[in-house]
């Protein structure tokens, strides 16, 4: 890890940003049934980041349009930040943030925030 990127981690990893009103959250069909249950809740991965301070995220990222359907395989989770507003955002420090902000919050999101925009057909 370069100096550069780890003091660009240390600022964007603990720094809250404003979003807009909609983020996008992709998730496996498989999990679709407990998110409906639960919302969605912060989980810890190995590939996310490297951080021990991390402890589980919910990423999601900015633009519908932008979000990967892996082949249309993977659902799409809309979270509407206006009905969970004290939930804090912040940058993911694992991407360059030009046009295309990914987030992640250390947050719950209540199911009342959630909004299935496109399901998946992946086992």
């Amino acid at each position: 890890m370069t100096l550069i990127h780890l003091i660009r981690s240390l600022f964007e990893g603990t720094t809250a940003v404003k979003t807009g009103r909609y983020l996008y959250h992709t998730a496996e069909p498989k999990n679709r049934k407990v998110i409906e249950t639960y919302g969605l809740q912060p989980k810890f991965s190995m590939k996310w980041t490297s951080s021990a301070e991390m402890k589980g995220a919910v990423l999601a990222i900015s633009h519908e349009g932008r979000v990967d359907h892996t082949g249309s395989e993977g659902d799409v989770w809309r979270i509407d930040t206006y009905v969970c507003p004290e939930v804090g955002w912040r940058l993911d420090p694992n991407f360059d943030h030009n046009e295309l902000r990914n987030m992640y919050t250390q947050q719950s999101i209540p199911i009342k925030a959630l909004k299935l925009v496109h399901k998946g057909i992946g086992e």
